[in-house]
Protein backbone atom coordinates (compact mmCIF):
# COMPACT_ATOMS: atom_id res chain seq x y z
CA UNK A 1 0.00 0.00 0.00
CA UNK A 2 1.27 3.42 -1.00
CA UNK A 3 0.54 6.49 1.06
CA UNK A 4 0.92 9.12 -1.68
CA UNK A 5 1.16 9.19 -5.42
CA UNK A 6 4.10 11.02 -6.96
CA UNK A 7 3.15 10.07 -10.43
CA UNK A 8 2.04 13.53 -11.73
CA UNK A 9 4.50 15.61 -9.70
CA UNK A 10 7.33 15.41 -12.23
CA UNK A 11 5.05 16.51 -15.05
CA UNK A 12 3.78 19.57 -13.14
CA UNK A 13 7.32 20.57 -12.19
CA UNK A 14 8.40 20.28 -15.82
CA UNK A 15 5.46 22.44 -16.96
CA UNK A 16 6.23 25.10 -14.35
CA UNK A 17 9.89 25.09 -15.38
CA UNK A 18 8.88 25.40 -19.04
CA UNK A 19 6.58 28.36 -18.29
CA UNK A 20 9.28 30.13 -16.27
CA UNK A 21 11.88 29.50 -18.96
CA UNK A 22 9.53 30.85 -21.66
CA UNK A 23 8.81 34.01 -19.63
CA UNK A 24 12.54 34.59 -19.13
CA UNK A 25 13.27 34.07 -22.82
CA UNK A 26 10.53 36.53 -23.84
CA UNK A 27 11.82 39.11 -21.36
CA UNK A 28 15.36 38.71 -22.69
CA UNK A 29 14.12 39.15 -26.28
CA UNK A 30 12.27 42.33 -25.28
CA UNK A 31 15.37 43.77 -23.62
CA UNK A 32 17.46 42.89 -26.68
CA UNK A 33 15.00 44.67 -28.99
CA UNK A 34 15.03 47.84 -26.87
CA UNK A 35 18.82 47.75 -26.69
CA UNK A 36 19.12 47.38 -30.45
CA UNK A 37 16.73 50.28 -31.05
CA UNK A 38 18.66 52.49 -28.61
CA UNK A 39 21.98 51.59 -30.22
CA UNK A 40 20.61 52.42 -33.67
CA UNK A 41 19.25 55.79 -32.50
CA UNK A 42 22.58 56.54 -30.82
CA UNK A 43 24.45 55.75 -34.04
CA UNK A 44 22.19 58.11 -36.01
CA UNK A 45 22.59 60.82 -33.39
CA UNK A 46 26.34 60.43 -33.41
CA UNK A 47 26.44 60.61 -37.19
CA UNK A 48 24.32 63.79 -37.13
CA UNK A 49 26.63 65.36 -34.55
CA UNK A 50 29.67 64.39 -36.62
CA UNK A 51 28.14 65.99 -39.73
CA UNK A 52 27.29 69.13 -37.74
CA UNK A 53 30.81 69.37 -36.32
CA UNK A 54 32.36 69.01 -39.77
CA UNK A 55 29.99 71.60 -41.22
CA UNK A 56 30.71 74.10 -38.44
CA UNK A 57 34.44 73.70 -39.07
CA UNK A 58 33.88 74.24 -42.80
CA UNK A 59 31.84 77.40 -42.12
CA UNK A 60 34.64 78.80 -39.94
CA UNK A 61 37.21 77.97 -42.63
CA UNK A 62 35.13 79.69 -45.33
CA UNK A 63 34.50 82.76 -43.18
CA UNK A 64 38.24 83.15 -42.62
CA UNK A 65 38.75 83.48 -46.40
CA UNK A 66 38.83 86.66 -48.46
CA UNK A 67 35.05 86.90 -48.90
CA UNK A 68 34.37 86.49 -45.16
CA UNK A 69 30.88 85.60 -44.02
CA UNK A 70 29.30 86.59 -47.35
CA UNK A 71 30.38 83.18 -48.69
CA UNK A 72 28.03 81.41 -46.25
CA UNK A 73 24.47 80.55 -47.18
CA UNK A 74 21.79 78.24 -45.79
CA UNK A 75 21.81 74.68 -47.03
CA UNK A 76 21.05 71.00 -46.59
CA UNK A 77 23.18 67.87 -46.52
CA UNK A 78 21.71 64.36 -46.83
CA UNK A 79 23.81 61.42 -45.63
CA UNK A 80 23.63 57.90 -47.07
CA UNK A 81 21.66 56.58 -44.10
CA UNK A 82 18.85 59.13 -44.29
CA UNK A 83 20.33 61.59 -41.79
CA UNK A 84 19.55 65.15 -42.93
CA UNK A 85 21.48 68.21 -41.75
CA UNK A 86 20.02 71.68 -42.39
CA UNK A 87 21.76 74.91 -41.44
CA UNK A 88 20.91 78.58 -41.40
CA UNK A 89 22.67 81.74 -40.24
CA UNK A 90 21.62 84.70 -38.13
CA UNK A 91 23.70 87.88 -37.94
CA UNK A 92 25.26 88.54 -34.55
CA UNK A 93 27.80 91.03 -33.33
CA UNK A 94 31.22 90.05 -34.75
CA UNK A 95 29.89 87.06 -36.66
CA UNK A 96 27.06 84.72 -37.47
CA UNK A 97 25.07 82.40 -35.24
CA UNK A 98 24.68 79.04 -36.95
CA UNK A 99 21.62 76.87 -36.35
CA UNK A 100 22.15 73.24 -37.34
CA UNK A 101 19.15 70.90 -37.34
CA UNK A 102 19.90 67.20 -37.69
CA UNK A 103 16.99 64.92 -38.59
CA UNK A 104 17.43 61.16 -38.49
CA UNK A 105 15.22 58.07 -38.66
CA UNK A 106 14.45 56.44 -35.34
CA UNK A 107 12.20 53.43 -35.61
CA UNK A 108 9.07 54.34 -37.54
CA UNK A 109 9.46 58.12 -37.12
CA UNK A 110 11.95 60.93 -37.60
CA UNK A 111 13.72 62.68 -34.73
CA UNK A 112 15.48 66.02 -34.77
CA UNK A 113 18.27 67.58 -32.75
CA UNK A 114 19.13 71.28 -32.88
CA UNK A 115 22.70 72.46 -32.43
CA UNK A 116 24.03 76.00 -32.25
CA UNK A 117 27.43 77.31 -33.27
CA UNK A 118 29.11 80.65 -33.93
CA UNK A 119 31.23 81.72 -36.88
CA UNK A 120 33.46 84.77 -36.31
CA UNK A 121 33.53 87.15 -39.28
CA UNK A 122 36.29 89.56 -40.29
Amino acid sequence: MRLGSSRGTGTIEALIALVLFTMGALAAAGVAAVSLRSASAGAHRGRGAWLALGSAAEFTRRAAGDSGCTALSPGTLVAYDGTILRWSFRPERRGLAVVLIGTYPSGARLRSDTLWSFVPCQ
